[in-house]
């Protein structure tokens, strides 16, 4: 399935439109129709599989998915493949199965053998809020609580934040924050880039930081590390 089949296929499951094919992870989310903003962010070596998987995910949800997004990288180099999940800007412990949306992604990372290590994966990011607008500051979290604000209209670099297992270096450039270093093994937030657009992020699971563009337009979790 191309981008354009499943962004059709999923704005028909925005607009309302009834599906009946079983889908076990799904069945588990029937409930969560109160949930509007999240970010599923996955690095797969199986981007087909993965993505029919979370069509059937996303149509047997009962979610209220508003503005859909859908982004998709090649990661060169060796990554440990996992899932992220945030619902309404907070990192969810899918893994602790303590929701019904937590219970289906777990379910969706059995079903793509996740986590481990993979070369060369493809990054998948789908997200569901309101439209993107320009950002003007960046929240840092340490799990998820809030320990610093940058403002992204002058430029900086060298900022560093203390994380679990070493430091997150991040930069101010033209309204984006990027990372400039981190002391994660794979460094994938290094090689994704930078975020400018209110409801994106950058995380990084060991260190247990985020860093998340401010804003009441959510989209999704744009750089993820492992």
């Amino acid at each position: 399935m191309d981008r354009r089949t499943f962004l059709r296929q999923m704005a028909a499951v925005a607009a309302g439109a009834t599906l009946t094919r079983p889908f076990g992870a799904a069945r588990a989310l029937a409930n969560v129709r109160e949930i509007e903003d999240f970010s599923l962010s996955i690095i797969t070596d199986k981007p087909d599989k993965t993505m029919a998987a979370v069509e059937n995910l996303l149509q047997y949800s009962g979610l209220k998915l508003g503005n859909l997004r859908f982004d998709e990288v090649i990661l060169p180099g060796v990554h440990m493949a996992d899932i992220v999940l945030l619902s309404h800007n907070r990192l969810v412990n899918y893994k602790a199965q303590e929701t019904s949306l937590a219970r289906g992604v777990y379910e969706l990372a059995q079903k793509l053998e996740l986590p481990r290590q993979l070369d060369n994966p493809v990054w998948m990011n789908i997200s569901a809020g309101q439209g993107p607008s320009q950002g003007q500051t960046a929240n840092i979290y340490q799990k998820n609580a809030l320990v610093g604000q940058i403002e992204l209209t002058k430029d900086r670099h060298n900022i560093a934040v203390a994380g679990k297992r070493g430091e997150m270096v991040f930069a101010i450039r033209a309204g984006c924050v990027e990372v400039e270093h981190a002391s994660c093994k794979h460094k994938t937030c290094v090689k994704m880039g930078g975020i400018r657009k209110p409801g994106q992020h950058i995380v990084c699971i060991p260190n247990e930081i985020r860093v998340t563009i401010a804003g009441e337009n959510a989209l999704g979790l744009d750089s993820l590390a492992f």
